[in-house]
């Protein structure tokens, strides 16, 4: 149960969306949620122009995104995010993983993605791994970080049961970056993702960490 993480999960998320913006080219500053296509709103704490619509239940203004304030934000995450993940019977880690990917990307990605995680075996969620994050993993193994998936990685993997909550989270890293950098934005927006989605998995990991200890 990972209820205890609840406050965490979202101060990441408020540190990193990071107030008010109205950027015409995001999608989801749009009232229609289609980028050029009704009233320019703009998003506020990550919570984007049509949800904050049905929220509200009525049409919204630029000026109503602006105000909004932390403790609505909040309720929205919890009611239409960590809710809708299931957050509270996810494992410490993985519950910041699928809620901040699903602020960034709806809840049906991110439980999409997290029931990915849990239906292929150790052995996929290993060898789908970049080079990189296949060295955080063998650091953790103590065994040689050369970023390849070969015999001593794969017997310490099945000997070390502590560190399948990490590969797990690291395996969910991987699929969300590839989705990242399949939905073809701009150079800036593709670095803040990836960016946001390297601090997400470092917390994660410590959140993880911090429940096995």
């Amino acid at each position: 149960m990972s209820a205890a993480d609840l406050d965490t999960c979202i101060a990441f998320i408020g540190a990193a969306e990071r107030g008010y913006q109205n950027n015409y080219s995001d999608p989801g500053n749009w009232s229609s949620g289609m980028r050029y296509v009704g009233n320019l709103i703009g998003t506020n704490y990550g919570i984007s122009a049509p949800t904050l619509t049905k929220w509200m239940m009525r049409e919204i203004t630029p000026s109503d995104m602006r105000t909004l304030d932390w403790a609505t934000a909040r309720d929205i995450y919890v009611a239409w995010f960590w809710n809708l993940i299931h957050g509270d019977d996810l494992p410490s880690g993985l519950d910041l993983m699928g809620f901040d990917h699903a602020i960034m990307a709806g809840p049906a990605s991110a439980l999409a993605e997290i029931a990915d995680s849990a239906a292929v075996g150790l052995g996929t969620q290993a060898t789908t791994l970049s080079r990189f994050r296949m060295q955080i993993l063998q650091r953790r193994l103590d065994v040689v970080p050369d970023g390849f998936y070969g015999p001593l990685t794969s017997a310490a993997i099945a000997g070390q049961h502590n560190q399948h909550p990490a590969l797990r989270i690291l395996y969910v890293s991987q699929i969300q970056e590839i989705y990242y950098r399949g939905l073809g934005g701009s150079h800036d927006f593709l670095t803040g993702w990836l960016d946001r989605l390297s601090a997400r998995t470092t917390l994660a990991l410590q959140l993880s960490d911090g429940a096995s200890a």
